[in-house]
């Protein structure tokens, strides 16, 4: 089996690791990370302090966490927590599903919103509906990556693309093949890839290796069961 991985160079280490033995990985990353200024998101923040609450949306915000100090810590998603932790920051509470899942840990204001531009608005919704200040500090940009025909072919040929946002699967949908697997973290992502690709499972993590491993190679021109 061939699988491009498409996440941003050097953050795929870890999708390489529950892939199935024997599959042959190739990157093709779809998209880079553009990010604010320090000093930009720092006199943002400062409006709306002090907080008692920082929300950090993702692991990539986590190097602007330090900018609520004295403030508990809220995580979307585990790996946002160990990027918290390898800055020596405690988190209060880490959700599993999605932002939204911490409004209600969130008990006081002001709370900082550390975010991507651009990004979902369910939790800054739920804070307004409950009356609590809030800050959101949009602190980085996913930009596309235009792609070259070397890419696109590695693309073209592949049987299995993983693909971890829509921001991704915007810049890869026309190279992927009609049979080819996309797999995909969660179901926003799925959504917005099944409305154009048939071919679709979301599986993700280690304990993704034994369902992926089930899945059957391309059946057209360039795939493995031609």
């Amino acid at each position: 089996m061939r699988a491009v991985l498409t996440r941003e160079g050097g953050r795929n280490d870890a999708v390489r690791s529950w892939l199935p033995a024997g599959w042959s990985v190739t990157e093709v990353p779809a998209t880079t990370t553009r990010y604010a200024q320090p000093a930009a998101v720092a006199a943002a923040a400062a409006a709306g302090g002090p907080y008692r609450w920082v929300v950090v949306t993702s692991a990539r915000t986590a190097r602007y966490a330090a900018l609520a100090p004295g403030a508990r810590v809220a995580a979307v998603g585990p790996a946002t927590a160990r990027a918290l932790e390898d800055r020596g920051m405690d988190c209060a509470v880490v959700g599993d599903a999605g932002a939204l899942a911490l409004a209600g840990a969130i008990d006081e204001g002001p709370v900082l919103v550390l975010a991507a531009r651009g990004g979902r608005r369910e939790l800054v919704e739920a804070l307004d509906a409950r009356g609590l200040a809030r800050t959101v500090v949009e602190c980085y940009e996913t930009v596309p990556v235009a792609l070259g025909a070397r890419e696109r072919a590695r693309l073209a040929v592949a049987d299995v693309v993983v693909v971890g946002a829509p921001s991704a699967w915007s810049v890869v949908a026309d190279s992927v093949a009609p049979d080819a697997w996309v797999v995909v973290p969660g179901e926003t992502t799925r959504s917005v890839v099944a409305a154009d690709h048939d071919r679709v499972v979301v599986a993700w993590g280690p304990g993704a290796s034994a369902a992926l491993a089930r899945l059957a190679p391309r059946r057209g021109p360039g795939g493995g069961a031609q």
